[in-house]
């Protein structure tokens, strides 16, 4: 048996809080960056790994914000 992994899923449009506490409830480590269309930051746009990756609980991924 190898590592747990989970499923990143799709986040866009939630509110920036509620992505990271989404992600983080899923045992993700959570990195926040500016998307290139930045706005006020209160809002999910994309994820890296994209929604659909499975990858070790426990990863980071940087949630990208608008």
């Amino acid at each position: 048996r190898g590592p747990e992994l989970v499923t990143i899923p799709s986040v866009r449009y939630s509110s920036t809080s509620s992505a990271i506490d989404r992600l983080e409830k899923l045992g993700l480590q959570v990195r926040t960056e500016r998307a290139p269309i930045y706005l006020t930051g209160q809002v999910a746009w994309d994820t890296d790994p994209k929604p659909g990756k499975r990858v070790r609980k426990g990863s980071t991924v940087v949630l990208f914000v608008v």
